[in-house]
């Protein structure tokens, strides 16, 4: 299954250290342990450089649903 995890809080970075950060990272990796293709789209992906941009789209919230909806309808 395709999940658009999203995130469209600014204020929790996903790449921080504080709880809902580790919330999303932490339900995102269980998604893909039971074989899931998960993408997350945030508001706020965190600071470049930690190793987990691969990880996070960042989109503006104007365009979320946008940038959603065209992930979950690709044909992989």
């Amino acid at each position: 299954m395709r999940v658009a995890y999203l995130c469209c809080d600014p204020g929790v970075p996903v790449s921080g250290t504080k709880g809902a950060s580790v919330h999303v990272r932490a339900v995102v990796q269980a998604l893909r342990r039971l074989g899931h293709t998960v993408k997350i789209f945030a508001a706020n992906p965190g600071e470049p450089g930690d190793g987990r941009e691969s990880e996070v789209h960042a989109v503006d919230l104007g365009g979320f649903a946008g940038e959603c909806a065209r992930f979950l309808a690709l044909d992989e």
